[in-house]
């Protein structure tokens, strides 16, 4: 085994123990983790759901075309 599969070995090791000694320590992993989870999520729709990102631009035109067009013909049809 090499170097860093000991290295991971020992970080996982140490953590085990300190769970198993302090049960506030398991708490304060899980919110690591859902600070993480959060960050990445925030990251997500920081990048995807910009409103300068063309792609969005794209599908929220493209969502009002097909609005219109449903509009159009609801008013050409008499139901509006």
């Amino acid at each position: 085994m090499s170097t860093y599969y000991y290295a991971l070995y020992t970080v996982f090791a140490v953590l085990v123990v300190l769970v198993a000694l302090d049960p506030n320590f398991a708490r304060l992993i899980d919110l690591f983790a859902k600070i993480v989870s959060i960050n990445c999520t925030r990251a997500y729709m920081l990048i995807w759901l910009h409103p300068k990102n063309p792609y969005f631009r794209w599908k929220v035109w493209r969502r009002s075309v097909k609005m219109e067009k449903e509009l159009k013909q609801m008013i050409e049809e008499g139901k509006l």
